[in-house]
């Protein structure tokens, strides 16, 4: 409980809670500017939930300027913020302005319907009449969505869609207008899996800054970069097998681990590597260890051994956006060579 709230001129509340004024209990009428005691009193913004749904009750007089505003947001399914007043003996007055916005969620094309008196609620009959009903700009929110809206009595219908080419319009690459084209076709159907990633890109910045590199990021370009680096570093690992063979290998041709006798090795891996068609230059450094056994045979030499591989590995890839990984891997694998005998 407390004596008097004041939300002054461009400041917000946000979030949940729960306010009790209790002070002199005088008429709001009566009251001089100086005695604001048990009075909340609104000259800016209320948000309940901030930036997402939510509820604030208030237990007490209250009074709304005229330069004060409620922001009261739904979602999806209908739902929206509560402001709950509490005031069986106390007055509330509801000037200035009820603002209404979607939240960040995913939106199918489409009318939704919800009530004022689900956002604004009483124990006693409540009047808006000195109060203005508008709905922020949605191009303040989204670079994806137009809407209309209309109000009749206390039910509130909103419809949201989708600009024509909303997402091609800010590719900037053809393999971002690729993918954009696809947000372009379904977006407005989505399954539930992508619809977290359909609300993010719909409510990212209201500029559509954002919107040309999330395009490059979801291509399968970017991906197939991604695989031909990671098989450029599983080539790294057997080619520096293939070489510690050949190592072995005397200017006779025989190994030196033959005749049964096992050998260990430790190869210390460090380097770069670029494929330019592919789109990709990386830095790598790691280590391969493990054992071998040699064996001669009438026909020829036989190797078998097991190795594990560590490699920590930084790739960056090329294109319309520029992308970077940092990756450690541990291999675990078994390698084997055999070598014909020579013909005499």
């Amino acid at each position: 409980s407390v004596l008097s709230v004041t939300v002054q001129n461009a400041a917000t509340l946000a979030g949940n809670g729960n306010y009790a004024v209790s002070g002199i209990e005088r008429k709001l009428e009566q009251r001089a500017e100086d005695r604001l005691e048990g009075l909340f009193l609104n000259k800016g913004t209320i948000s309940p939930g901030g930036n997402r749904l939510g509820s604030i009750t208030i237990n007490g007089a209250f009074e709304q300027s005229e330069d004060g505003a409620l922001l009261l947001e739904f979602d999806s399914q209908s739902k929206t913020d509560s402001l709950v007043f509490i005031s069986a003996d106390s007055e509330i007055q509801i000037g200035g302005s009820v603002e209404i916005a979607p939240t960040k969620d995913y939106y199918p094309d489409g009318t939704l319907s919800f009530s004022l008196k689900d956002m604004i609620q009483s124990e006693k009959e409540l009047s808006l009449d000195n109060a203005l009903i508008s709905f922020v700009d949605i191009s303040e929110r989204s670079p994806i969505f137009f809407a209309t809206a209309n109000v009749d009595g206390d039910l509130v219908k909103y419809t949201l869609e989708r600009r024509p080419g909303a997402y091609t319009n800010h590719a900037q690459s053809a393999q971002g207008a690729e993918v954009a084209a696809v947000f372009d076709k379904h977006a407005g159907h989505i399954s539930a899996d992508m619809r977290e990633l359909v609300a993010a890109l719909d409510f990212s910045n209201p500029d559509g800054s954002v919107l040309p590199g999330a395009f490059e990021q979801l291509s399968p370009e970017l991906y197939g970069r991604a695989g031909g680096a990671a098989i450029s570093a599983q080539r790294i690992v057997s080619n520096a097998l293939i070489s510690s063979w050949l190592d072995l290998q005397g200017s006779n041709g025989q190994f030196s681990n033959a005749n049964g006798n096992d050998r260990a090795f430790l190869i210390p891996l460090g380097g770069y590597s670029s494929q330019q068609r592919n789109g990709f230059r990386s830095r790598y450094a790691g280590l391969i260890g493990g054992v071998e056994k040699g064996v001669d045979l009438d026909s020829g030499h036989l190797s078998v051994g097991v190795y594990a591989a560590a490699l920590t590995r930084k790739d960056k890839f090329i294109g319309a956006e520029v992308g970077q990984n940092e990756s450690e891997s541990l291999t675990l694998g078994l390698h084997g060579r055999y070598d014909f005998a020579d013909v005499q």
